[in-house]
């Protein structure tokens, strides 16, 4: 599995350091590009936009600003997606953990 890079420092450092986000490349950026357009549902095409703005080399922290989430939310999504790949796993995988922590 390849991963892209994108450089940024998180909310969670305490140093000024730099520190790698990876997105694994489950999807090429030309079909994440297609699935956030097509996409009709706003919380999957949200999902969509982040994942392939990082993918593109954006920073965090622009992708942050742009979408109005946290780097903190969105280094948490990046996380699933990594692990889960696609957004319809994605989804099952956040829907199993919302209904365990009921």
């Amino acid at each position: 599995m390849h991963l892209s890079t994108s450089y940024a420092q998180t909310d969670c450092d305490c140093a000024e350091r730099r520190r790698p986000w990876r997105i694994a490349n489950h999807l090429s950026t030309e079909e994440l590009l297609i699935r956030y357009r097509q996409a009709t549902e706003a919380i999957k095409r949200s999902h969509y936009q982040i994942i392939w703005l990082l993918a593109t080399g954006k920073k965090p922290q622009e992708v942050a600003q742009v979408t109005g989430y946290t780097r903190i939310w969105i280094y948490q999504l990046v996380k699933r997606y990594n692990q889960f790949g696609t957004m319809r796993r994605l989804a099952l995988s956040v829907s199993i953990n919302a209904s365990s922590n009921t």
